[in-house]
């Protein structure tokens, strides 16, 4: 046979290999899986043979054969909003570099059930492990039993540390924000905070309040919003028709919001940073470019993402392996939004 005999490497089979090499079909499978019961010229001429012709061996063949998918499935809710789409983006990026494929599964509601369903799907799928990314307050130790026989991680959710997890202070990430705004001297900050039935959007809100707190500040106007643009714009709305003039600065639940609370103080003739500061959250990479340049508070998607995988993969390979946790510590980014001063380049 000549290697000229097939123009593509894709229609080349592993018993073509095993005719060129003058071996069994087993053997050229022992050999393209790295068995090692494999005498060394043997091994040698069907690499030989392989490379020859060009053979590539099929990934769902080796799978069936290790007994391995290489698949991980992500259980996620909301996946359009900002946060929990750059999360999974990274996950996915982690798992490439990892030889995984992610497949995911959007439940429209952070219910028990939904939960389950998703989890039950993915493993007819033949999934290795789950990544749970369901930033809502779920309690995790109720869905103990859904994952009882497959390798699972969460993130940012409530429960004991019984539990795989990666998550980010979020309450100290808007800590420092208020606390940046108070070291400018401001003593009446309002809080634009995201829904509350979010776990993020809560901790946000008590790390606004802890802050004003600990300082022995009265606790400012809060107006609940949508994690959007057009959510910051509302509530900064009615924060400046219910509490005129009682506010001199603002902590945005995410750059989202804050972004829309710049448009209405804009729109009502107040200047940021001059009359109104404002504070975001996240650190998206349009900040840097907002109208003042945006304040804010960095989430370390990739760092999380990959951190999810790492320990998925571990749990993987040895399901008894303890449980770790990782908490992301945010930081400050100053920027024009509470001090024109304070420009930085991005």
């Amino acid at each position: 046979m000549s290697s000229r005999s097939h123009s593509r490497s894709d229609s080349v089979t592993l018993y073509d290999v095993a005719t060129f090499a003058g071996v069994s079909h087993q053997t050229v499978s022992r050999v393209v899986n790295k068995a090692s019961h494999v005498a060394a010229p043997t091994r040698a001429r069907v690499l030989e043979a392989v490379s020859r012709l060009g053979y590539r061996p099929s990934k769902v063949a080796r799978n069936l054969v290790s007994q391995r998918s290489s698949l991980i499935g992500v259980i996620t809710f909301c996946q359009d909003s900002f946060g929990p789409s750059h999360l999974l983006i990274s996950i996915d990026t982690a798992a490439m570099k990892s030889g995984y494929n992610t497949l995911l599964a959007s439940i429209t509601e952070p219910t028990f059930t939904a939960i389950k369903r998703a989890a039950d799907d993915l493993r007819t799928h033949g999934v290795e492990g789950i990544i749970l990314n369901v930033p809502t307050a779920v309690d995790l130790r109720s869905l103990q039993d859904v994952f009882r026989h497959i390798p699972y991680v969460a993130t940012d959710a409530g429960a004991g540390n019984e539990i795989t997890m990666v998550a980010t202070d979020h309450e100290y990430g808007a800590y420092i924000g208020a606390e940046h705004l108070i070291e400018l001297g401001h003593r009446r900050i309002a809080c634009i905070s995201g829904p509350l039935d979010w776990r993020c959007g809560l901790l946000r809100r008590d790390g606004w309040l802890r802050t004003l707190q600990k300082y022995g500040f009265p606790e400012g106007p809060s107006i609940v919003g949508e994690w959007s643009a057009r959510g910051g714009f509302v509530a900064a709305e009615e924060l400046i028709k219910r509490y005129p003039k009682k506010f001199t600065a603002i902590v945005a639940g995410n750059d989202q919001m804050a972004l829309g609370a710049m448009r209405a103080l804009a729109l009502s003739g107040l200047s940021v940073p001059d009359d109104v500061a404002v504070v975001g959250y996240d650190d998206m990479p349009e900040a840097a470019f907002f109208n003042p340049s945006l304040t804010t508070v960095t989430h370390d998607f990739e760092t999380a993402g990959r951190t999810c995988l790492e320990f998925l993969l571990r749990l993987i390979r040895d399901p008894r392996a303890p449980a770790e946790r990782l908490i992301i510590k945010p930081e400050l980014v100053r920027r024009e939004s509470t001090d024109s001063k304070a420009f930085a380049a991005p």
